[in-house]
């Protein structure tokens, strides 16, 4: 696990759209992953650190070496080992298809567009665009980063094949690259840059509470031409009812039955 070192200093949470790593695919090994750090204030929430870096995605390559289906079908896990020395776990989830009297029946489809789940003799089978992932199968995820069982999984955002070995040589140069240029170099925001950003947010905040406001206006007056409106409605089911009741008899609106007499 990476530790932010003594005199790099932690941002505020609303710096972190300044991080050069906040928006973009980390390039890592499954080993690096495990280094990642959860800090006081963000942990459950999926935000990981590696030095004083905010990191909400993660990218991996490796060759699929076991898949399972967990929660009666609903996640599929497929482990990959990518030779870092640690295998990691990318989960895919289903949606239920239909619900029988013993539980739910879930779908083929998946939470990624391009991936679905069949069966073979009882065992899950991930299908890939058109082609089947095998025990073997060089794979690219990128997703997000959970705690499971004092282990980690990768939540599946994007899933791929990686057509070749050069593919793979170029992710691994780039995983190396990423590190050396960014990773490894304490993130940096100087007073003006934050001082910038306050005051784009706090510009930010002035307008969606003036939006607020104008949205309350705009609810209070269809609140109040609404309640006008049902008043008229009203005051003109009054009016006819009066017009009608004129010169009728003390209690002709009571309709007698034959046992009142």
């Amino acid at each position: 696990m990476t530790t932010a070192p003594s005199g790099v200093q932690r941002y505020a949470a609303r710096y972190f759209d300044a991080s050069p790593t906040w928006f973009r695919w980390n390039k890592l090994s499954a080993a690096d992953v495990y280094k990642l750090r959860e800090e006081p204030g963000f942990r459950g929430q999926n935000v990981w650190f590696w030095l004083n870096h905010p990191i909400q995605f993660v990218r991996i390559v490796g060759f699929v070496c076991q898949v399972d289906q967990v929660a009666g079908g609903k996640y599929i896990l497929m482990t990959v080992d990518d030779g870092s020395g640690a295998n990691i776990e990318v989960k895919l989830e289903r949606p239920v298809a239909y619900r029988e009297q013993n539980g739910a029946v879930y779908s083929t489809k998946t939470n990624l567009d391009n991936v679905e789940v069949m069966s073979h003799f009882g065992l899950p089978v991930v299908i890939a665009g058109k082609a089947r992932v095998d025990m073997g199968t060089v794979i690219i995820a990128e997703g997000k980063v959970e705690s499971y069982n004092q282990s980690r999984q990768i939540i599946a955002l994007r899933l791929g094949l990686v057509k070749d070995t050069n593919e793979e040589t170029i992710h691994w140069s780039k995983v190396a690259d990423w590190k050396r240029s960014v990773l490894n170099k304490p993130w940096v925001l100087s007073s003006d840059q934050r001082t910038v950003i306050d005051a784009k947010l706090i510009e930010t905040e002035k307008v969606a509470e003036q939006q607020s406001r104008r949205r309350k206006k705009k609810n209070a007056k269809i609140e109040e031409l609404r309640r006008r409106h049902e008043e008229k409605i009203e005051a003109k089911r009054k009016q006819r009812t009066e017009y009608y009741n004129q010169g009728a008899l003390p209690g002709s609106h009571i309709l007698k039955m034959p046992w009142d007499d």
